[in-house]
């Protein structure tokens, strides 16, 4: 039987995650580790019995006697602190569903919680597409000298567009999930490699991504449209650049349309 409180997590920003956890409960115990007070390590035997977490009202299946030399209850400490925060994920959703926090109708600052089919991007991978090597593939294939040359073309297009998006949103990735929502998530707290990213694509499964609301696209001084507007301001203009072209950028490649939400990610997962 599938254990209903799981889920397959693909991103997590465990600060913005404890930052809007600890607000709500007026601090927040985020780890609970042991060191020595020499720090050196040693091989001697430590025995260790009880609940791990129990405190916190956590059950790591962790009775078991543990015997381990100093630097393996090290690794155990960092496996235990990754628990920690995989649960306060499920904490915060509690919590946001138990005050009502998701706003049915949100807008710019609220927390927002959406599950629907996704689209994932990634900057630097798209970038790095060679046109030359796959022409070898094209030729395997039984395609013609034109539309092997058609395939390069468009293969550079798109490289290019690789290259601009990371230049605007370096070490990132894309996430589109439903009709209206779009976040960039930070490489780093992404639980996979970008590879592995690609197997999602494709699959029936709906993915759930939480974060906060941060903009509504192509509105206000985000629309390119209206920049012309702002250039007899001066310097102020060049604020509004980056994120205008951005969201021009992500239009054009039907990643956003006009009034959609641009979500700061809490988090990303399947469930």
């Amino acid at each position: 039987m599938r254990n209903l409180n799981y889920k397959e997590i693909i991103y997590l920003d465990s600060i913005e995650l404890n930052s809007y956890l600890s607000q709500l409960d007026q601090g927040l115990i985020d780890s609970k580790q042991s060191s020595t007070s020499s720090g050196e390590s040693t091989s001697e035997e430590n025995k260790t019995n009880g609940q791990v977490g129990a405190s916190f009202g956590l059950n790591f299946g962790v009775n078991s006697e543990l015997k381990n030399s100093e630097t393996q209850t090290e690794a155990v400490n960092e496996s235990l602190n990754i628990y920690f925060k995989d649960y306060q994920l499920q904490r915060l959703l509690n919590k946001a569903e138990h005050d009502n926090l998701i706003s049915d109708s949100p807008s710019e600052g609220d927390l927002i919680k959406v599950t629907g089919d996704f689209d994932i991007f990634s900057p630097s991978l798209v970038s790095n597409i060679n046109p030359k090597k796959i022409d070898a593939i094209s030729r395997i294939s039984g395609q013609n000298k034109g539309e092997r040359k058609d395939t390069e073309n468009t293969l550079k297009n798109i490289a290019s567009i690789g290259n601009l998006l990371e230049n605007l949103l370096p070490e990132t990735a894309l996430i589109k999930v439903g009709a209206d929502s779009t976040a960039i998530l930070e490489n780093s707290n992404i639980r996979s490699n970008l590879g592995q990213l690609n197997t999602l694509l494709g699959t029936k499964r709906k993915i759930t991504l939480l974060g906060i609301v941060d903009s509504i696209a192509l509105k206000g001084k985000r629309n390119i449209d209206g920049l012309g507007d702002l250039m007899n301001s001066g310097l102020q203009v060049i604020a509004y650049l980056n994120p205008a072209l951005l969201d021009m950028t992500l239009s054009s490649m039907g990643l956003i349309k006009k009034g959609d939400f641009m979500v700061k990610p809490i988090a990303v997962y399947f469930e």
